[in-house]
């Protein structure tokens, strides 16, 4: 019913622009006024009858009327007045001032204007309505869009557009500093610096919404500090197909991962991989009862070995972390062997005893003041207690000799960083000179600490 409204406004105000046209093509002479109008009224009537209906210029929704819609009513309105012309050649040849060329191209813009602008007005007082009717409104969220393009035009549409949304787009941010300034559909553009962050949460601002997943990770490292150090929290609009036609929830926006933060790419941890590598092993983790082993414990629990050889000298810490073990994980065989590295004789009849399959050395002095005040007792720990294990891994056909290095190591500066890269450079040379596979790295191979 409201489809059939709106197409007799378009022919009713068509009609009205033809007569507006004819006076103004006569110079506001009423004298002809007559002269051939009711020919010319039913010519469009025919003609535009048939075009909205094949264009279906009337069936789009007044109040949310899109450039769409408009595009299709200009190229309505100049399909029409071709066909006057073609009209006025072969029909009315002894009247040629009927259609002429001068009132066609009048009609053309008088009522292409009157019929974009009634819906334009009506999409206006659409919106002044529905904010006035938002008595909540007060209470929405006032929050900025990164991206003044059309994908930060569409959010910012949907979001505003919401019946039950909580959010309030009353800001876009941009990278183009000629942007800034500037107004994209009444709300203000501005640049990504600290003092336009800064001038965004004095109004009112504690959200920031990013559009584009694929930003450079300096920019949004630099954008992410500024933001945070305002207090105002960045997240992210969900997947295209999720917030497209107007689908979108506010409540589905997605926080910042540290993973989008990281100028690298994402390593990607193959656990079907692991978890057939590591069932049904023996694995002996040193350093087990310290920070780095003890949580390198938990996780390979979860890839179900026969057996984890828990070694450590230090004996509370062990004790805590075994009844840790056996409160969360009952099924879980583990064994504790208090032991230091450098014992080499301790370490002899560890390997004598469980014949481990994997090695995870973990055990070290770690703490770089402590270090630099007692630097006979990291080398002794860190390098020859490394080579101890190595040695006595080679000679007892362990699969797998993995190393837990540190950052320190590289290009060190201090004692214990310079203890674990002579212990990482020995481990290298001594798996060149023999057949087992040993591994190093900077942080626990393939695992998820």
């Amino acid at each position: 019913m409201i489809l059939y409204k709106v197409f007799s406004l378009d022919i009713f105000l068509v009609c009205f622009c033809l007569f507006i046209t004819k006076v103004i093509n006569l110079n506001f002479i009423w004298a002809n006024i007559d002269h051939g109008l009711r020919a010319m009224f039913g010519v469009v009537l025919l003609v535009n009858t048939a075009l909205f209906f094949i264009f279906r210029s009337y069936a789009g929704i007044v109040r949310y009327t899109s450039i769409e819609d408009t595009s299709r009513l200009v190229i309505v309105n100049a399909i029409a007045a071709v066909i006057y012309l073609a009209v006025n050649i072969f029909l009315f040849r002894n009247n040629q001032d009927i259609f002429s060329l001068q009132l066609v191209t009048i009609n053309f813009f008088v009522t292409t204007f009157v019929i974009i602008s009634y819906r334009l007005t009506v999409k206006y007082l659409f919106n002044i309505y529905k904010s006035m009717s938002q008595v909540d409104k007060v209470n929405k969220r006032r929050v900025a869009v990164y991206d003044a393009s059309a994908d930060g035009l569409h959010i910012k549409n949907v979001m505003n557009s919401l019946p039950n949304g909580e959010l309030q787009v009353v800001a876009f941010l941009d990278d183009s500093l000629s942007a800034a300034g500037k107004l994209l559909e009444g709300i203000p553009i501005y640049n990504t610096q600290e003092n336009s962050i800064i001038k965004l949460k004095e109004d009112g601002v504690d959200l920031l919404i990013l559009v584009n997943k694929h930003i450079d990770k300096e920019k949004l490292n630099i954008l992410v500090d500024n933001c945070l150090s305002q207090g105002i929290r960045i997240q992210q609009v969900p997947a295209m197909q999720e917030w497209l036609n107007n689908k979108m929830d506010t409540r589905e926006l997605e926080d910042i991962n540290i993973e989008d933060l990281l100028e690298r790419e994402v390593i990607k941890i193959h656990n079907e991989a692991i978890y057939s590598e590591l069932k049904g092993k023996k694995i002996l983790v040193t350093g087990a009862a310290g920070s780095i082993g003890s949580e390198l414990v938990r996780q390979l629990i979860n890839y179900r070995p026969s057996l984890i050889i828990l070694c450590d000298q230090a004996e509370t810490p062990m004790h805590e972390l075994l009844l840790e073990i056996q409160e969360k994980h009952k099924n879980i065989n583990v064994k504790a062997y208090i032991g230091d590295i450098t014992d080499k004789p301790r370490m002899e009849h560890l390997f004598e005893i469980y014949n481990p399959q994997l090695v995870f050395h973990a055990a070290a002095y770690k703490h770089v003041p402590l270090m630099e005040d007692n630097p006979s007792i990291a080398v002794l720990n860190n390098v020859l207690g490394t080579k101890t294990l190595a040695e006595l891994s080679v000679a007892n056909n362990v699969e797998k000799f993995v190393m837990v290095s540190t950052d320190k190591a590289v290009n060190p500066t201090n004692i214990m960083g310079a203890s674990k890269r002579i212990a990482e450079i020995f481990i290298q040379s001594f798996y060149k000179n023999n057949c087992q596979e040993i591994d190093i790295n900077n942080s626990v191979l393939q695992l998820s600490l």
